[in-house]
C-alpha cells in the first residue's frame, strides 16, 4: 500500500517526527477503527522536572501540529494504557483511518529519508533520538532501545552519512538471566560530542544532563531547521576532566626559544597578503606528527603561515588591548605584534587534535607576550583572552575550562 501520512519531499518537521515513530515502533488499534503511531517522549522521573517536559512539550507540539499530529491529553481514554506508569513525559499521536503497519512506515522512511538532504537526516535523527534515548551516568553514553532491527538498520546508516560512531548490541548480547532485552544503540562517551555538535537535541532535561556529566562552553541554538533543536558546541572527547602533566623545565624552554624563532622568521619575511581576510577554520585539526631535537626533546609542530594568519585576522593589534601601541616593521610596512599560542604547546600531547590552529593564536604586543610568558598577574591578561576565545576553541575541538588553562601558565 502507499503510505501517505507525510507530504514528498519531507519536510524536516515531518522527518522529524518519522524518525520518533520509527524510533518507538508503537502502532496502536483504536475502537473508533482508527490507527494511531505514538510518538513517546519519555524520561526518567530523577532526571527531569515539570519546567523541563512543558518546554519540551511546547517544541514536539509546533513540530507535530504541521504533520497532523497532536499532543494526547493524560486524561484521555488512551493515554494510560499507551504511556507507561514508571516514566514522565507525554505523547504525540498520528492517526489515520487506513491500516497502518510499521512495514509500511519504514518502507516509506527509507524511500523518503535514505536520498534526502543532510538537514532532512539530521532532523530525522533527531526525532529518532530525543523522544526515547536515555542517558547512561555511568559509561557516560547515548542509549537508545531499539525494538525492531531493520528500523535500528535505517538509523545506523543515516548515522554513518554524518560519520557518527555508535556500537548496537543485539537482544542476544543484552540479556538479563536467559531473557533477552531489547537491541541497544549506544553513541559512546567519546563520540557523544561529535553527536550534539552534528546532530543535537530537543529535550532541555536530556541536554541538561549531558551538560552536568561533561565539559561544554558554548551553546547554539538553531531553530531554523527544527524548533528548540540545540547543539553543544562545546564537549571534551573524552568527556573527563583533563589530568595534566606538567612538562618539564627543558621541555618549556625549547618551547618558547621555537616561539622567539618563529617570531623572527615572521619579522623577517615579507607577507604575502590573502586577496580575501583569512578566517578561522571552525572545525578541529588533525595533529601532525610530533619530531624530534637531536638529544631526543619533542619539538611541537608551528607553521608559520598559521601564526601568521592569525595576526592578519586580528588586523595586527594587540587582542588584549588594540589601543597598545607597536611599531611598523622595516619588510613589509605592518604593525608588529606577535603570535601567542593561549594552549601552550607544551601540551600538545594532552588533546586529540591540533593545538597549532588559527583559533588558539592570539596576536598580542609585545608587553603583553612578556607578561603572560614572565609576568606576575597574568590572569588580568589571561582570563579576558580566555573568555573571548573559548567558543572558537570548542568550535577547533579544544574544549578546557579556565582553571585548566591557568594551571598551564603556573
Amino acid at each position: 500500500m502507499m503510505f501517505t501520512l507525510f507530504k514528498t519531499p519531507l519536510s524536516p518537521n515531518a522527518a522529524h517526527c518519522l524518525g520518533g515513530i520509527i524510533s518507538a515502533n508503537e502502532i496502536k488499534s483504536c475502537s473508533d477503527g482508527q490507527y494511531a503511531m505514538l510518538l513517546p517522549i519519555r524520561h526518567n522521573p530523577k532526571q527531569v522536572n515539570s519546567k523541563q517536559i512543558q518546554i519540551h512539550k511546547k517544541y514536539i507540539d509546533a513540530i507535530s501540529s504541521t504533520c497532523n499530529g497532536l499532543i494526547l491529553k493524560p486524561n484521555s481514554k488512551n493515554f494510560n494504557s499507551w504511556f507507561p506508569k514508571n516514566k514522565d513525559g507525554f505523547l504525540a499521536v498520528f492517526y489515520r483511518d487506513a491500516v497502518i503497519t510499521y512495514s509500511d512506515i519504514l518502507a516509506f522512511a527509507t524511500n523518503n529519508i535514505t536520498n534526502s538532504s543532510l538537514p532532512i537526516k539530521q532532523a530525522f535523527l533527531v526525532g529518532a533520538f530525543d523522544g526515547r534515548c536515555s542517558w547512561d551516568k555511568r559509561a557516560k553514553k547515548i542509549v537508545l532501545d531499539c525494538s525492531d532491527s531493520d528500523g535500528a538498520d535505517l538509523i545506523c546508516n543515516i548515522l554513518n552519512d554524518f560519520s557518527i560512531k555508535y556500537d548496537y548490541n543485539l537482544a542476544r548480547d543484552r540479556k538479563i538471566g536467559n531473557t533477552p532485552r531489547k537491541p541497544q544503540l549506544r553513541i559512546s562517551s567519546y563520540n557523544v560530542p561529535d553527536f550534539m555538535k552534528t546532530i543535537g537535541l530537543i529535550s532541555p532535561a536530556k541536554i541538561d544532563t549531558i551538560i552536568k556529566s561533561s565539559f561544554s562552553d558554548a551553546l547554539s541554538t538553531s531553530d531554523a531547521l527544527l524548533p528548540g533543536l540545540t547543539i553543544l558546541l562545546g564537549l571534551r572527547h573524552n568527556m573527563q576532566p583533563k589530568k595534566l602533566s606538567s612538562p618539564s623545565k627543558d621541555t618549556v624552554k625549547k618551547s618558547r626559544l621555537a616561539d622567539e624563532q618563529l617570531q623572527k622568521e615572521i619579522a623577517v619575511t615579507t607577507l604575502k597578503r590573502h586577496k580575501s581576510k583569512p578566517q578561522y577554520g571552525g572545525v578541529p585539526r588533525k595533529k601532525e606528527k610530533v619530531s624530534s631535537f637531536s638529544n631526543k626533546n619533542e619539538s611541537y609542530p608551528r607553521k608559520q603561515r598559521i601564526s601568521t594568519n592569525a595576526l592578519e585576522i586580528a588586523d595586527f593589534k594587540c587582542e588584549f588591548d588594540s589601543t597598545h601601541r607597536t611599531f611598523i616593521r622595516k619588510r613589509d610596512s605592518m604593525p608588529y605584534t606577535e603570535p601567542h599560542h593561549l594552549l601552550p604547546l607544551e601540551y600538545y600531547n594532552e588533546f586529540d587534535v591540533s593545538l597549532d590552529v588559527e583559533e588558539n593564536i592570539v596576536s598580542l604586543c609585545s608587553t603583553c607576550h612578556n607578561q603572560l610568558h614572565y609576568g606576575k598577574d597574568i590572569q588580568i591578561i589571561l582570563e579576558p583572552l580566555y573568555n573571548t576565545r573559548k567558543s572558537l576553541l570548542a568550535k577547533a575541538g579544544i574544549v578546557i575550562t579556565y582553571k585548566e588553562l591557568l594551571k598551564m601558565y603556573k
